[in-house]
């Protein structure tokens, strides 16, 4: 599956209702409105201008419509300086395709190899078995759990070293 990351360009928003507005993908999740939507897309543009990444579109081959967003984030009162949070949602029609690891998998190399992360975290509610699996395929491990004010569970926290991905990826070059 042949899988493009993109930067979120504001005519986005509406496809990303579909993926944010529906209440199975956000099962896990806080449903966002088309307002939200919006405002999301505008987020994701302050983030590259910020620190170079942010939510990028998952768009399948040549079509770039996107069918739901991988996000790289820096900057979070729960990171390090040198950590980066990983995260996906992919719109229901394009579940159970790998679309999402191949994705994250593209994510990761650049949180790593271009970004300078010196560990990858995703925190992951413990019921979304999927999301978790997606985490180990790409190489990230359970050593934790994090608590969220706005949540009455932990989530579980995966992670990943620049060390471990090296092992994983072999050397430069």
């Amino acid at each position: 599956v042949h899988v493009v990351l993109r930067e979120l360009e504001p005519a986005d928003a509406v496809d990303l209702e579909a993926v944010l507005g529906d209440p199975e993908v956000m099962r896990y999740g806080f449903l966002r409105t088309p307002q939200e939507c919006a405002a999301f897309v505008a987020e994701a543009r302050d983030m590259y201008a910020e620190y170079g990444l942010g939510p990028y579109a998952i768009c399948v081959g040549d079509d770039p419509a996107l069918v739901g967003y991988c996000a790289l984030r820096r900057g979070l009162d729960w990171q390090a300086e040198d950590e980066v949070e990983i995260g996906y949602r992919l719109v229901r029609r394009m579940w159970g395709k790998g679309l999402a690891t191949v994705a994250a998998t593209q994510a990761r190399d650049l949180a790593f190899g271009v970004h300078g992360a010196g560990r990858l975290l995703a925190a992951i509610d413990p019921n979304n078995t999927a999301s978790i699996r997606v985490a180990e395929r790409i190489g990230m491990r359970h050593d934790g759990e994090i608590m969220f004010p706005e949540y009455d569970y932990p989530d579980l926290r995966f992670t990943m070293s620049l060390d471990d991905w090296r092992s994983l990826t072999g050397p430069p070059g």
